[in-house]
């Protein structure tokens, strides 16, 4: 996937971020090394980055619940999905990160 849509998709994300109630934070991280933004919602910090698994493509949710963590870009991986999902999968996958919905007990593995 070129990089280009992958940001695309990293800023879909964010934008799921915003509209589910969370607020962008500044932190040291995006400036030092990079990261993209943080977000915060009900004392608990995310991040959405690209990585790489078996040559396929995934956007990692990460999350901190210490703003010292999340201030220096310390944060646990804590959902991972292909970065070609359709919008509204994208969008569910937020919604389940952020307790706005359950995870369905059918919930797919994407290996």
């Amino acid at each position: 996937m070129e990089q280009e849509k992958i940001e695309q998709k990293i800023r879909s994300v964010e934008s799921y971020f915003i509209k589910y109630g969370a607020s962008s934070v500044e932190t040291k991280s995006h400036d030092a090394f990079g990261h993209h933004l943080t977000f915060e919602q009900g004392g608990v910090f995310y991040r959405v980055e690209e990585t790489e698994m078996d040559g396929r493509t995934f956007l990692m949710i990460s999350a901190a619940d210490d703003p010292k963590f999340a201030n220096v870009g310390v944060m646990e991986d804590v959902a991972a999905f292909p970065a070609d999902l359709s919008e509204e999968q994208m969008e569910k996958e937020v919604r389940y990160v952020l307790d706005v919905e359950p995870y369905p007990e059918n919930y797919p593995d994407y290996d």
